[in-house]
């Protein structure tokens, strides 16, 4: 499952799951492994970027377990970061935005909590880290109905989505590199933002942020 988003490289809208899938399988190939003896794994790479969840099963399987890792990496403020990553990096633009990943990321959330609402205590602690999302693009939203974008001076949620626009922009780039340009800003709202990514990636396991 380290292979379930390196579809990516080819291909990052809806469909990379199923690139995944396929450099998966060559790579049970080139290593002398019988594709057929992991079907589990290679159905599990290619859907689980499906947030119609059709295939999704028990808590237990493969897929469900894959498909809400995956989801929980969409929560928080790396969430937040995360989400305008991918959406400006498949070319949507900044009025569209919230509303797409609001609309994602409540999908998201239905199927974590359904899946494994049965552990109180997990499901409260995501519930903040969804809220936070849910928070920050519905402010993102009704800023963007008055926000000028592509201006000098930048403020609020709609300043902190074009910082990390500015910023990918550059194609070659880290997290780190976008908190720092975030931080050079005088705006508060933008600043605080920032700041605090800075801290949740510093708490987060050694994984790669993409």
């Amino acid at each position: 499952c380290y292979l379930h988003d390196v579809g990516m490289a080819i291909d990052n809208g809806i469909k990379h799951g199923h690139k995944s899938m396929l450099l998966c399988r060559e790579f049970l190939n080139d290593n002398n492994l019988n594709p057929s003896q992991f079907n589990d794994l290679l159905s599990a790479i290619e859907n689980h970027d499906n947030k119609e969840y059709i295939n999704s099963g028990k808590p237990g399987d493969l897929l469900t377990i894959l498909s809400v890792s995956d989801d929980l990496d969409a929560f928080g403020l790396t969430g937040i970061y995360r989400y305008a990553e991918t959406y400006l990096a498949r070319g949507t633009n900044f009025k569209e935005l919230g509303s797409l990943i609001l609309e994602n990321v409540f999908k998201r959330y239905n199927h974590f909590n359904n899946s494994f609402n049965y552990d109180s205590e997990l499901s409260n602690r995501h519930k903040l880290r969804y809220n936070r999302v849910v928070e920050f693009y519905t402010e993102y939203n009704r800023h963007s109905e008055v926000y000028k974008f592509n201006q000098i001076q930048k403020s609020g949620n709609c300043g902190v989505i074009e910082i990390i626009a500015e910023t990918i922009s550059k194609k070659s780039y880290s997290i780190n590199d976008i908190t720092e340009s975030g931080l050079k800003t005088k705006d508060p709202i933008i600043t605080n933002f920032f700041e605090n990514l800075a801290l949740e990636v510093l708490t987060l396991p050694d994984i790669e942020i993409q």
